[in-house]
């Protein structure tokens, strides 16, 4: 009997946390269905059937394998993109270091922008960043325009503000990063008080609203890549502790930098859940592996911080916000009564767009994974106020 996948199936599994359903190959998906899927952010995916065994010596046995049909194998698919998002006017990224210096490549070879402008104090840095860019706009196939300056005044007219603070990350230089974040807010209220402002250093939640607050910025309009990085290393700490494709996996990291934690009811492996492949301890393995990877890439390169990974949580922000990735992304912002908690910024999901957090994304949590964000945000509370009695 042949499958009818309807639109209340996609809402069920929508209240179930899921946000990739997988059908039979031969299931009939009503319009409905479809509409439902796309307006909610889901993937409704088709799992072919494993073909039959060929034929052995044995005529009889040879029939048996025949008639017997296994269940559908699974098949992931690429996240869904929306090729008709425009490109943004400008990107601005302050600092041309590795995080700096990789987000501007990965912005010019996917087109999010049309002009990207690389800015840092250091004299050439930013010039030598964008030249080096510019030599490889031909293999990129690109029209981008790229270009770098020691100049704060280059901010002007920036859609969108990306700060890469070097300092971010590295012991013992907590007093640097505050220094840097300060030079960024006041230099963004002169020159762009209207851009959506990303933050892709950390501990990203308290810099985050570190940078909010020195600025006066309207806190829909200041973000900070921390779930989103997180998010990225959980999948990939699930991956390798289960050996499986990470296009195989829905996760998602909440919480804050120190204390993320996996959103269970939300988490997938070839549309299992994870709560019925990891027991508690294996999670606790998982979830330490997750935490400790920034804390590896740099045992291996002591002076510099990770900078790739977090190039690309930025791209994908900054692709949530033109369009260009539909549906909610987890992401650092502040709250404002989603999930009982009024304020601080935590990682959730939320929805963006060009103005910024459009609206956050309340999942169902567990009264367990409830108790840790509203701990997580108490974490905050009091992190920022440590923060604030530290000298500039």
């Amino acid at each position: 009997m042949t499958d009818v996948v309807g639109e209340e199936v996609v809402r069920a599994a929508y209240r179930r946390g899921q946000r990739k359903i997988v059908v039979d190959s031969q299931a009939i998906i009503t319009p409905q269905a479809f509409d439902a899927a796309d307006r909610l952010s889901m993937r409704l995916v088709r799992a072919e059937p494993t073909a039959a065994p060929p034929l052995s010596t044995s005529p009889g046995r040879a029939l048996n394998r025949t008639l017997y049909r296994r269940h559908p194998g699974f098949v992931p698919t690429a996240r869904h993109t929306n090729v008709r998002a425009n490109p943004l006017s400008k990107v601005a990224i302050l600092g041309a270091g590795g995080q700096g210096s990789a987000l501007a490549g990965l912005l010019a070879s996917t087109s999010a922008a049309e002009r990207v402008s690389i800015i840092d104090l250091i004299p050439g840095l930013a010039e030598s960043v964008a030249i080096d860019i510019q030599h490889a706009s031909s293999l990129m196939s690109t029209n981008v325009r790229v270009t770098g300056s020691g100049t704060i005044a280059q901010l002007d007219g920036a859609h969108v503000v990306v700060v890469t603070p070097e300092a971010a990350g590295l012991p013992g230089r907590t007093g640097l990063l505050i220094g840097e974040t300060a030079i960024a807010a006041e230099a963004i209220a002169t020159h762009a008080p209207d851009a959506v402002i990303v933050f892709g250093g950390w501990p990203s939640e308290v810099f985050t609203e570190r940078l909010r607050s020195i600025g006066n910025f309207a806190p829909e309009r200041v973000l900070g890549t921390g779930a989103t990085l997180a998010t990225s290393r959980l999948i990939n700490a699930i991956a390798a502790f289960l050996n499986v494709q990470q296009a195989e996996i829905d996760a998602i990291a909440m919480g804050i930098d120190g204390r993320y934690f996996p959103v269970l009811s939300a988490s997938r492996v070839r549309g299992r859940p994870l709560s019925s492949l990891l027991g508690p301890t294996e999670l606790d393995a998982v979830m330490a592996l997750a935490a400790n990877a920034a804390q590896h890439v740099q045992s291996l390169r002591a002076s510099r911080p990770p900078s790739v990974a977090p190039a690309h949580a930025a791209l994908g922000v900054i692709s949530a916000i033109r369009g260009a990735r539909p549906g909610p992304i987890p992401v650092s912002i502040a709250l404002d009564g989603a999930y009982g908690i009024d304020s601080g910024v935590i990682g959730i999901t939320a929805h963006l767009s060009a103005q910024g957090v459009r609206a956050p994304v309340e999942l169902p949590l567990s009264d367990n994974e409830l108790k840790e964000l509203r701990d997580a945000a108490e974490t905050f509370q009091g992190e920022l106020t440590a923060l604030a009695e530290l000298p500039d």
